[in-house]
This record gives structure tokens, sequence and C-alpha cells, in this order.
């Protein structure tokens, strides 16, 4: 940390950033340097007892081999290496600023206040726009600026106007904290501040009150800023002006100026709106411009100096607009004989545009030959053709599924009006332009199975349309695959599977797995209709045999090959032929507690146990533990595997307290699905069970926690995850809302020391002195008078020193158990609220600043005294307080928290300790009862 002096000035600067800012991302780090390894640790060391931060020699590890192995054998190490362990709440915030991804945009609300600013319920933001015709970015020296704190900063937004509010600034005063969250929330609002001012600005054109148009637009903030943050803003004022009616246009009806939204506009070029404006004075264009898509830029501004502006805007020129007007040859003209279909095919292709006969007042028709003559195509002929050719050049390599099925719509077309093209069809079947499961191929030789073909690819694997990949409205097109060359029935499937089967086994290809699906097949089910009736007798005589003639024991036959199927069809049927008769397992073994759980992402699937499973997972909270068959199999499959392979049919407690383990899990829980799964789980050391919320507590202070843990038989305190890398904030909310108390509130408690065994000690400066007082003027946030008052009470507090012990006896009431559990803890300090003294054990009173244990109970029950409804501020003054009851270090210390003494503190601290006395001077004292306002 260093502290900047001016050799010109001869005074001190504000203070710079050095290296203590590590300790905002890591809390341990270390420093390699030229043999030195060193760290820092953000906690004082307290050996030295001064409150400082000292180095400390790191003699294990890290070592340079550790570092060298992480930054790489083949590389040299640098002089210097800095390590900082992250702390577990700034992990991803490291991430995000090192892959430079955008911080998130607060929305300006009670999450964006800051302490700084607490006490502020509104802002104003202030914009403010150049005149006199200068409308280049706002200048500050050289260079652009546009933020403003009251003051100018050094930031440069390339903005051509002043963005003023009340911005936190970082300790240089020369930008704005990006990310501090007031400042994002009050940057949320600029772009709304922004475009109402353009839309009135605009809008006051038409009286030229303040600017005129082509003015308003050179406020427009078209150049891109360094800073992403206010690039961002400029993004979002992009966004918002696509909405508003500030462009102004021309109807070429008449003279007045008329605003419409960006997205409507178009400029044209010159010569067009010489046509234009002909056009009007021979009064051809009635209605103006009302009809058309789009509405053209005023011709007072459609010049090349507001080429930034309109690009702004996102409004194009005629050159890059081609949905407006086209050339005659990329336009047709529909001659009304039913080709709904091809201008469906056209639209997607892109290949021409319609002509809007609307436009035209639907007297373009009358024109026909003159436009057959400069090039417009006309009819569905000229348009059925072009569509061909333009089919032929896409079908020869690898297509989309909306070309395909495009494709395949065309060809339905073209054989339902009889005019198919043989070379478009000999085309598409020596193009590689089909999806299947071994890649693109041509048409020819692949199978589109329906569902009596699954079981052939067990036997070998032939080239299959995907299916998945083309949806379900390929299905609709089995005539046209087949005009292709596809196989699309079981007879062309067998033959295909013929001719593979017959190349694999001349060249010793089938495998173990491909031998016995097809060995399978053979053997199929006896065709009971051939031999009409079955008597039993002929159905022992062919159970002597070895055939199964009992359905129980065919399903028992079925089942043992279960496992071996490594095929979702295969494993499917089977699972639908034991359901149907309704085959039950006498045992649970191998085969009855497995199930087959398909991976949809890579269309494969796999064996896992019955424990591993439950029917249902709505909330897809147990994904990575368990598997839902209910996302797999039908519904009416889902008793029969819960019967059948034991599979679970709900989530249980434990369930829910296993993935609790996981805290990233836990934060998503709804608490509904807490509620259903347990009242409140309360935690011992080797199990967990469940109480009601009345028994349980949350253990909010330790030293409570681990009294009442050994007087207890049973567990009292609610359970949290045992490794959890963030806070449990959430639970403890879930808890609260169940009605969980915590414990520092339940307990009922008294004193078992009174002041008659007591002595009261005079001199107290040597504690309650100068640094107290201080923290505590900075600290609180109350009325002058008030805080004054307190900090009196404090140096006039009567301090009562015992040789006894000062011991307190906390009960808990626990009713439904009808029991009263009492202990006793003793205390070094302890604030007597009733009579307004402190209470302190004599004989650590002498030595209290070396007394660690000492100081923290004296800075506890100081909080107490000063603070006692705000606990989240009480636990912060403690901290402070621990740390500063020396006059440098509580100096430091303030400093470090952002804290310091107003005006009226600074004067009223010196009167009480006037320059070169260590006691404070007071008055004669008004109350007895002081520190509770």
């Amino acid at each position: 940390m260093g502290w900047p002096y001016s050799r010109d000035t001869h005074e001190n600067l504000q203070p710079g950033i050095g290296f203590k800012s590590v300790f905002l991302v890591s809390a341990l780090p270390h420093v390699f340097s030229n043999g030195y390894q060193i760290r820092f640790s953000e906690i004082p060391n307290l050996d030295c007892a001064i409150g400082y931060i000292v180095p400390e020699w790191v003699s294990t590890k890290p070592s340079y081999s550790d570092i060298q192995a992480i930054y790489g054998s083949g590389k040299a190490l640098p002089n210097t290496v800095i390590i900082l362990p992250l702390k577990p709440e700034k992990v991803e915030v490291v991430k995000k600023q090192l892959s430079e991804i955008h911080p998130e945009v607060f929305p300006i609300k009670a999450n964006n206040m800051v302490d700084a600013r607490k006490d502020i319920k509104e802002w104003v933001i202030s914009l403010a726009f150049p005149s006199g015709g200068q409308f280049s970015p706002v200048k500050r020296g050289t260079s652009s600026t546009g933020v403003f704190a009251f003051l100018p900063t050094a930031m440069v937004s390339n903005f051509p106007f002043i963005i003023q509010t009340d911005f936190i600034l970082s300790s240089s005063r020369e930008i704005i904290l990006l990310e501090n969250k007031w400042n994002s929330g009050i940057l949320d609002h600029v772009p709304h501040s922004f475009c109402s001012a353009f839309t009135t600005f605009m809008k006051s054109t038409l009286s030229k009150k303040y600017f005129s148009v082509g003015q308003v637009l050179h406020l427009l903030p078209c150049l891109e800023c360094s800073y992403k943050e206010l690039n961002r803003v400029r993004q979002f004022i992009m966004t918002l002006l696509e909405e508003e009616c500030i462009v102004p246009c021309e109807t070429f009806v008449d003279e007045k100026i008329h605003f419409c939204v960006p997205t409507y506009m178009i400029r044209v070029l010159p010569e067009f709106r010489k046509i234009l404006v002909s056009i009007k004075e021979h009064s051809v264009l009635s209605r103006g411009i009302s009809s058309w898509v789009n509405f053209v830029v005023h011709n007072s501004v459609d010049r090349n100096e507001y080429d930034d502006a309109f690009d702004f805007l996102r409004i194009p020129s005629a050159g890059t607009c081609n949905d407006w007007f086209n050339s005659p040859t990329q336009c047709f003209l529909c001659d009304g004989t039913g080709i709904s279909t091809l201008l469906e095919i056209e639209r997607t292709l892109e290949v021409l545009s319609a002509v809007d006969e609307e436009y035209y007042m639907d007297r373009i028709r009358s024109f026909k030959d003159e436009l057959i003559f400069i090039g417009m195509r006309i009819g569905s002929e000229d348009m059925y053709q072009l569509i061909s050719n333009h089919l032929k050049h896409l079908a020869s390599s690898a297509m989309c599924k909306t070309l395909a099925i495009l494709l395949l719509s065309f060809i339905k077309y073209s054989n339902d009006q009889n005019k198919l093209d043989e070379d478009l069809l000999k085309t598409v079947k020596s193009g590689k332009w089909l999806k299947t499961n071994q890649g693109y191929l041509t048409p020819p030789g692949t199978v589109y199975l329906i569902p009596d073909m699954d079981h052939l690819l067990n036997i070998v694997p032939l080239p299959v349309v995907d299916k998945e990949y083309y949806g379900s409205r390929i299905g609709s097109y089995r005539a046209e695959l087949e005009a292709i060359g596809v196989v699309v029935d079981l007879d062309g499937a067998y033959k295909i599977l013929s001719f593979t089967l017959k190349s694999t086994l001349s060249s010793s290809g089938l495998t173990s797995a491909n031998v016995f699906s097809l060995l399978n097949c053979i053997r199929p089910f006896i065709d009971e209709k051939f031999y009409v009736t079955l008597s039993s007798l002929e159905k022992e005589d062919l159970k002597a045999i070895g055939v199964k003639v009992d359905i129980e024991e065919a399903c028992n036959l079925i089942s043992h090959a279960l496992t071996s199927h490594i095929q979702t069809s295969a494993v499917r049927r089977i699972h639908r032929f034991l359901y149907k008769f309704n085959w039950n397992p006498q045992v649970q073994d191998t085969r009855s507690s497995q199930l087959w759980i398909l991976d949809q992402q890579v269309g494969k699937g796999k064996w896992v146990e019955n424990w591993r499973c439950v029917l249902h997972d709505q909330d897809n909270l147990f994904d990575a533990r368990l598997h839902a068959p209910d996302k797999y199999y039908e519904k009416e499959l889902l008793p029969f595997l819960s019967r059948a392979f034991g599979v679970r049919e709900v989530l249980s407690s434990f369930d829910y307290i296993d993935i609790w383990n996981d805290c990233e899990v836990t934060q998503k829980f709804p608490q509904k699905t807490v509620q259903q799964a347990t009242c409140s789980s309360a935690a011992n050391t080797s199990r967990v069970v469940q109480f009601v919320t009345k028994e349980v507590f949350i253990a909010d202070d330790l030293k409570l926690k681990q009294s009442f843990t050994e007087a207890s038989e049973k567990p009292l305190f609610v359970w949290f995850p045992p490794r959890c890398s963030s806070s449990p904030d959430k639970l403890l909310e879930i808890y609260t809302s169940l009605g969980v108390q915590k414990i520092s509130e339940a307990v009922q408690f008294d004193l078992h020391c009174t002041m008659s065994v007591s002595e009261k000690i005079d001199k107290t400066d040597s504690v309650i002195g100068k640094a107290l007082i201080k923290l505590v003027l900075a600290f609180a946030e109350m009325p002058m008078e008030e805080k004054h008052k307190i900090a009196n009470s404090l140096l006039e507090l009567s301090v009562y020193g015992t040789e006894c012990p000062i011991s307190v006896r906390y009960a808990l009431q626990l009713p439904l158990q009808k029991r009263r559990l009492e202990v006793e803890i003793e205390k070094m300090v302890l604030w007597e609220k009733n009579s307004q003294r402190l209470l302190v054990k004599k004989s650590t009173w002498n030595e209290a600043k070396k007394d660690l244990e000492f100081i923290a109970s004296f800075a506890r029950a100081i909080s107490e005294a000063v603070l006692p409804y705000s606990r989240d501020q009480k636990n912060k003054l403690c901290k402070i307080i621990q740390m500063g009851l020396e006059e440098d270090a509580g100096d430091y210390l303030l400093w470090t928290e952002n804290l310091e003494l107003s005006v009226e503190d600074k004067e009223f601290l010196d009167r009480l300790f006037p320059s070169g006395k260590s006691s404070p001077v007071l008055g004669k004292r008004q109350s007895i009862n002081p520190l509770l306002p």
C-alpha cells in the first residue's frame, strides 16, 4: 500500500490500492521470487500483537517443483510467481472476469443498494446535450469524455452527450466503478432517459423550437465505446429506438413531415426519388405510400452526412434491401392455376419475388407480353422449371432436413401433376444428400424402417434413414422415398439383407453377436394357425422334444437372455411380451434386478441395478444419481417394471438427504419438495433422524450448541450438508419457513452472580478509552445527538469486578418431550442490561488487552450495549472492536473498513480527549440509563 506524495504541492495525496487488494479474492496469497518463498495471511499475525500483516516463510507445499509441474516442465519459471488460492465465493467472479464475459446488469431495485448509498431513495440522472451546432463527442482536454459524477471523469464514452449522476468512483476518482451494483443500476436507466429526451427533441423539430431534424440525428451515440458497460448502454438505446416513431418519412402526398419507427423505413436512390416525385406531380399515388411495406426517409435528411445515424437505427439503403423492389428477371407473376405448393416451395428457397399486384392496382396482368419481354417469369410452368433446376443443384451434396422435406414435397407435387422431371429424378438418385445412420448416402440401397423391421439391424448393419433427424413428417413421403430408390417394405429389406449377409459371410466379417441374432430370427415361434389347433396331448409331445408350451416357462426362458441384449428395440419387445403375460419372478436374481436405460444423447443404452432407479423424478434433481424409467418406457409398463424388477415407485427422505450433500443441488430445491421430504432433519455424529420442528433448533451460537449437545441425549439441531462450497442460506431459509427457531432466540437465561459480591473498578480508561469511542462514533449509524449521548455513556459506564465465577444458566423448554434442559456457561465479561452495568472477572481486567478471550467477550458486551436491536450490525461492530482497542490499530482498521469520522464527531472527540490527555474530560452524569435510547 503506497501513500503518494506530491513534490510540487508538498502534500499527501489520496492513497492508492497496492498488493493488499489481492485479499479481495484470496485469503492466503503466496509469492515466490528469486529464492524467497513467502505468503501473507488476511488475518493479522497474532504473534506480533500489533494487528499487522507480516510475511510468513513457506516451508511445505507448494514447492518450486509443484509450481514447475503446473507451469510446464519445458518452460522456465519467471523470476517472480504469485499464487492466489481463490476464496470459494470468488471463483466464479474471477472466471467471469478472466473470460471477459459481460457482468450481470442489475435492475435498480433493493438489491442494487450499497452501504454508501443506503439512505438514498431516489436520484436524478441528467443528460446534457450540446448546442450551438457542435455535435461531436464532448471533449475534455484532447480526448472525448461523457461521464460526470458532479465533476468530470477521465472516461472516454464517445457519446455526443454527458451523463451526470451520483456515480460511485474509484479511489483515483478518474473512473466510475463499473462492476459496482449501484452504478450498474444507474446505467440501466440511462437508455430510457435518452430515448425519452431524443423522442421529445425529434417531435419538437416540427416547430423548430430547439433543433432541426438533422441536428437531432447527430445526438445518437453512433460511435462504439471502449468500456463494455457503456457500450451495453449504447446497444440498449439502439434496441429501444427501434420501437419509437422518431424517423421523419415522406408520403409524397403533402409537404408535412411524418414520423415512423425505424423498422419500416428505407433509404432510396436519388433517381428513384425523382421518379416518385414525378408520380406525385401527376397525382398517380392517390393513397401515397400508406399501403407500402416500407416508408421512405424524408428527403431533408436522406444524405451521406447522416449515414452513421441511419446505420445506428438499422435503416437499410435501397442497395441492401431486396424485399421491397426487385429487378423483373428476379420476379414472377402468378397465373392463378392452383400453384400454392409451388409458392410455398418458392418462399422457402427464396428463388424469386412475387409481384405485389395490389400495389399496381390489379392492372399489371394486362401487360403480360411486356412483362415477358423485360424478363419476368409468368405462370406455374416457368416457376416449376426454375425450382426444378435449383433443386438439381442442391441435391448434389448433403441437404438440411428442411430442404430434404421440400425436395420430397416437390417430387410429390410433380407426380400429382404427371410432369416429374426425369433429369431431376436421376440427379436426386445419384446425389449423396440423404442422412442415414452411416452418414450422407445416395437414396438407392438405403432402408426406411417400419416397426416390423427393427430386428433386422441385429443381424447386419443396414444403412437406415435417420428418422430422428428428419422427424415425423418424412413418414408421409414413403411413396416418394420409394420412387427415388429407398427400400420401404419388408421384402425389399430382406433382399438387401440377403445380399449384405452373403457378402459378409464370404468375407468372414460376421461377428458372434450377428450370428446369435441371425439364429434367433431363424428360430421363430410355432405358427399355431398353420397347425389349426394343438391338443394337450400334442403339446406334451412337443414338450418332450424341448418345445416350451407353458407360458410361464416361456417367460422364464426369455427373461434368462434378457440382459444379453444391447439393442433397445429388442429389450422393449421382450418387456412388452413379459408384461402381456404378467410375468412375475419367484426370486430376485441378476435378470430381474437390472433395468435397461437408454442414453438419449448417444442413442445407446446400458443395464443398471434396480436400486439406482425410481419410477418418477419430476423435478429432475436426481439425474446424476438415479434413473427414472418414466422417461424411457410407456406409461402402462411402469407398474410392471416396479413389480417384476423391483424398481421403487417414489423417492424416499433418505434420497433427499443424500443429495443435500451437494450444496449446488440444494440451492435448486423448491420449498415444497423439502416439506414433502421431511418435517425437519436433526443431525448427530453418525446419522440423520427426523423430528418435529418444535423439538429442533438452528445452531446460530456455537457455544450454546456445544453446551446443549453435551447435555442432551437426543439430537437438538437441524442438519446441514457436511460438504458445502457455498453459503447454506437457502436451506436456512427453508428451515425458518418450517418454523424452526434459532437457539439464541429460544433459550431463557438468568445470571448467577450478583452485584453484591462485586467491587466497582474506578480506573477504566485503559480499555474504555479514546480508541473505543472513536470506533463507536465511526461505526454507529444514528442521529448525531444520540450517537454522542451513547459515547458519553460508555465513558461513564460503571464497571464492576468480581473474583467469583460469572455464570449464566441457559434453559431450553422441550414441550413435546415434557422436559426442560439446562446448562451453565461461564463468562469473562457480561453486560447486565437491567442495571446497565458491565460485570467483569477482576483477575483479567488489568491485563485485558493481552487476553484474546477477554477482548472477544468485552467486544461482544459493548456491542450489545450500543446496538441492542440490530444483530447483523452488532456482530460487525464486535469484530471491529476486537481488532481496534489500540488507537493506532483503530485508525488503520477504520480506514480498511472505509469508515471515517464526521467533522462533528472529530470536534466531539477533541472535547472529550484534549491534546496531551489520555483520560476523558467528563461533565456530570445526567442519567443512570443512557445506553438504551
